[in-house]
């Protein structure tokens, strides 16, 4: 049996950005809590960034957000969830998941994101709890 316990980052606009169960999250929402920074961006955008429309700031904001939550999970994906993760978020390309295990994907994906078996994440994988 699979037990899938995602995780997902959350911000806030005075407090330090924390990760919860994807379960948790939505209660953090209405408590001011948002999914992403970009959220409490203001029309002055990054500092710094002046000359990038707001609306390419907020986007590139929400990819690393993406990027991040998918990392907090990656060992709970399927072959081709891993695929499809990799490919936008780390520029690898699984062409044919039948022929690499799931746990070649995982290393190749950590190596690519620079993530270590020292990350603090729990151990959880497709397989069940260690």
């Amino acid at each position: 049996m699979l037990l899938r316990v995602e995780r997902a980052w959350i911000y806030n606009k005075t407090e330090e950005p924390k990760i919860v169960l994807k379960s948790e999250a939505e209660a953090y929402y209405a408590d001011g809590w948002a999914d992403s920074p970009a959220k409490f961006m203001t029309e002055g955008g990054l500092k710094g960034a002046e000359k990038i429309p707001i609306e390419m700031q907020v986007s590139a904001i929400d990819g690393v957000k993406e990027a991040m939550n998918g990392a907090l999970n990656l060992k709970l994906m399927t072959k081709r969830e891993l695929a499809e993760f990799s490919a936008k978020h780390c520029g690898l390309d699984f062409k044919d998941t039948k022929k690499i295990k799931h746990s070649d994907m995982l290393e190749q994906i950590e190596a690519a994101m620079g993530l270590d078996d020292d990350d603090n994440t729990d151990e959880i994988t497709r397989e069940g709890l260690l």
